[in-house]
Formats: C-alpha cells, sequence, structure tokens
C-alpha cells in the first residue's frame, strides 16, 4: 500500500471520528457518551488495521503508534487528526531511516574499496 493511500485512510478515519463528535456528540444528555463510545470503537478497529498496514509497508514506528492510540482515546481531542500526523510522522521517519541506512551503506563499501585498492 503506497504511503499517500496510508495517509488517505488515516484523514478519513480522523473525519469519520470529527464528523461523529460533532453531529452525534450535540444531542443533549446522551450524545456524548454515545459518540465516545462509537469513537472508540473506530480508534479501536480501524485504527488497529491502520497500524497493520503500516508495519506490512514497513512504516510502523512504536515511538508514534503507541502516542497515537493513547491521544485518540481522550474524548474531545481524539477529533484531531491525529491519526494522520501519526501516520506522515512514521511515514518520514521510515523513508529517512533508510536513506540513513542507504548512506551508511554507501560509505561502508567506498571505505571498504578504498582499504582495497592501498
Amino acid at each position: 500500500m503506497g504511503s499517500f493511500l496510508l495517509i488517505a485512510f488515516a484523514a478519513s478515519i480522523d473525519l469519520l471520528q470529527a464528523f461523529i463528535t460533532f453531529t452525534i456528540g450535540i444531542i443533549p444528555l446522551i450524545g456524548f457518551p454515545i459518540a465516545l463510545a462509537i469513537n472508540v470503537a473506530i480508534s479501536v478497529t480501524l485504527g488497529t488495521i491502520l497500524c497493520l498496514c503500516l508495519g506490512q509497508a514497513g512504516y510502523l514506528r512504536r515511538g508514534f503508534v503507541l502516542p497515537g492510540f493513547f491521544v485518540e482515546a481522550i474524548p474531545v481531542i481524539s477529533s484531531f487528526p491525529f491519526w494522520t500526523a501519526m501516520t506522515i510522522g512514521s511515514i518520514y521517519s521510515a523513508k529517512r531511516r533508510k536513506r540513513l541506512l542507504a548512506t551508511s551503506l554507501q560509505a561502508a563499501k567506498k571505505d571498504q574499496r578504498e582499504g582495497e585498492g592501498g
């Protein structure tokens, strides 16, 4: 799954949670607890699917995922785009790490060639 699709999936989770919070959550007395329960269910199910997709694509970074789950458990704050931010952070971190590994590998090969030639 491409990084754009992962970001789009995360953004759709955030949009769905915001929609539920601001539509069902405004019903007097019972709206907020119902919206909270639905948002927690969305975070647990779709958030887990998102994390599995990130892991399958090689972008999963624990430093971004665990805080994302905890922040999404907070009722009103969960309507902000934390899944999207977590996904973008994980993808950026993974791509940055791959670039650093590739650069250090090239440097090691160069050092090895220079050692053989000298």
